[in-house]
């Protein structure tokens, strides 16, 4: 139906059993062709394809890349249509790889097509994009192994696995010297997945900052840690 000048609005639709994809379309027609909107970006975390427009045999649009993430091997999709939603004809603009915010002018020769009075944007890429999931614990988390304690500042997922920010600490009476830690975080394995550090001397009572990633891990639910050290005081 119409849209009013301005609406601003979200349409939701749940597809259930949908396996990981990298191709999306959304279709629009339209009577009024001088008076289309060309669109402009929402900030959306997507790929946007918007300032559609056309410039006498020309069609021009812009595609901008609002994951924070990059997304390898883009392709943008146009589809024009008749008044009746039938393509007449379909055109593929390689754009290549496109950083976190990058936007890129998109355009194609459309001086074999005429009637057409709505079309349809779409892009696939030769990878899935990957979505930065930040996951800040609500309370820290800590874990403390006889006087050695850690606690998880931060995990976000990433496409090689977990990456996992924490404060390890020295709570015991005396300094630690030649420190070797490991972490085990569940993958679904019977071993986990394990991450072995070497923060070398920490002294009593003062922390270090620890950054690790957890290969295969997809979320935090859980870590086990084990320490030594090589010359205990």
């Amino acid at each position: 139906g119409d849209i009013a000048a301005g609406f601003v609005g979200e349409v939701k639709l749940s597809v259930p059993k949908v396996p990981a994809f990298s191709y999306l379309a959304i279709a629009t027609r339209m009577t009024d062709l001088g008076s289309l909107d060309p669109g402009s970006f929402t900030g959306a975390e997507d790929i946007e394809i918007a300032q559609v427009r056309s410039e006498g045999k020309v069609i021009k649009a812009k595609i901008r890349n609002g994951f924070k993430t990059p997304v390898s091997g883009v392709v943008a999709l146009m589809t024009l249509t008749d008044a009746g939603g039938k393509a007449l004809k379909s055109l593929s603009l390689p754009v290549g790889d496109l950083k976190p915010g990058e936007e890129r002018d998109v355009s194609a020769d459309i001086s074999t097509v005429s009637g057409w009075s709505g079309y349809e944007v779409g892009w696939k890429s030769s990878e899935p994009p990957v979505k930065a999931k930040v996951e800040s614990p609500s309370t820290a988390q800590s874990l403390t192994v006889d006087g050695l304690e850690f606690t998880v500042t931060s995990t976000k997922a990433a496409k090689e696995g977990l990456l996992v920010s924490g404060v390890l600490r020295n709570k015991r009476d005396a300094d630690l010297d030649g420190l070797v830690v490991s972490f085990t975080l569940p993958d679904g394995s019977k071993e986990g997945s394990v991450v072995t550090l070497k923060p070398g001397k920490l002294s009593t009572g003062n922390g270090v900052d620890v950054n690790f990633t957890a290969v295969g891990v997809k979320s935090f639910t859980g870590m086990a840690l084990k320490w030594v050290s090589l010359k205990p005081q």
